[in-house]
C-alpha cells in the first residue's frame, strides 16, 4: 500500500504540533521533550535511512573542513 504523504516539513515542533492535533504521524529524529499528546517510538530497522549532505563555502577550504568531510564519509559507509 503506497503512503499518502500530505505534508513534509523541516521544523520538528510543527510536525509534533500536527501529530498532537490528530492530523497523522511523523517520522523524524527523537526530540528531548515531545509535545503533550505525542509518543515517540524508535524505528529499529536496518532499511530505515535518511539522505544527508554537507554544505560548505565554495573556494579553498581549510584543512579542518576536509577532515570533517572525511570523518562524515567514514561514519556513513555501510
Amino acid at each position: 500500500m503506497p503512503l499518502d504523504i500530505a505534508f513534509e516539513g523541516d521544523d520538528l515542533r510543527t510536525l509534533h504540533g500536527l501529530v498532537a492535533a490528530g492530523l497523522g504521524i511523523a517520522i523524524g529524529p527523537e526530540v528531548p521533550h515531545p509535545l503533550d499528546g505525542c509518543v515517540q517510538r524508535p524505528i529499529d530497522d536496518p532499511r530505515a535511512a535518511r539522505d544527508m549532505g554537507v554544505v560548505f563555502r565554495a573556494g579553498p577550504r581549510p584543512p579542518a573542513v576536509d577532515d570533517v568531510i572525511a570523518v562524515l564519509r567514514e561514519l556513513t559507509r555501510f
